[in-house]
């Protein structure tokens, strides 16, 4: 939960977190538009106002310029089917057969319905999950093996303001968004990664790394920034 909110005109609500050892403050958007500024304690509200309004024309730059929609017959993460069906079921359930994601809802399908939108989107993140399990941690191990990398234990989960992270102790969390992106740029990820295993820096020595396993990863590292850590759907099946 933010310490306080900022009302702005042409920005609309900020949420300001103060936290403990920052000190500079950060900002970032949501996938779902919300501007989140962190700062460090005790900063002054009108100097993180004027932090803020100082960078206007980067949020209205960087708003998500459509929230993410449910589609019925749609796909996500590339060319699995979001099937949703209505039916006198006495709770609502969901499966995956194949590449189709089943949804048995209790009641008539609203895509107004709050409560049933969380619904589906917990599944399909669920979902997604499952497939970055099946896909990424394979594809990592397979990198790691072929480039004389070694890392502790590795994970994936949902992260909104990175594509993964490595700890000092060499665990990878790879994002389960991952998944949505094309193979060439999940590699340009578990190559970052692996690569902190030796350096848990961006220095020179950390990049000059980089370039020896992807040679291309300036275009890479950019070519990522156009994708959504969000749910992302479209209504014809593609390869991530």
């Amino acid at each position: 939960m933010p310490d306080y909110e900022l009302e702005l005109a042409g920005i609309g609500t900020v949420a300001v977190t103060e936290k403990r050892g920052m000190r500079s403050l950060r900002m970032r958007i949501s996938p779902k538009g919300q501007v989140l500024v962190s700062v460090p304690p005790r900063v002054p509200h009108d100097y993180v106002e004027k932090f803020i309004l100082d960078r206007r024309d980067w949020i209205l730059d960087n708003l998500p310029k459509n929230q993410p929609v449910i589609i019925n017959g749609g796909y996500f993460a590339g060319n699995v089917k979001l099937v949703i069906r209505e039916g006198a079921v006495s709770r609502s359930r969901s499966a995956m057969m194949q590449s189709n994601l089943i949804i048995h809802l209790k009641g008539i399908y609203d895509p107004i319905n709050k409560t049933q939108q969380e619904y589906i989107e917990k599944k399909i993140l669920l979902a997604m999950n499952t497939l970055a399990e099946r896909t990424l941690l394979p594809r990592l191990e397979e990198l790691a093996t072929r480039s004389d990398h070694k890392f502790n234990q590795a994970y994936v989960k949902p992260l909104i303001s990175r594509w993964g992270s490595c700890d000092s102790n060499q665990n990878i969390i790879l994002n389960t968004y991952l998944v949505q992106v094309p193979k060439i740029l999940q590699d340009y990820v578990i190559y970052h990664e692996l690569t902190h295993t030796k350096h848990m820096h961006h220095g020179k020595e950390f990049w000059s790394h980089m370039a020896s396993l992807q040679p291309s990863y300036k275009l890479y590292r950019s070519m990522l920034k156009k994708y959504q850590t969000a749910i992302v759907m479209t209504e014809n099946p593609s390869e991530p």
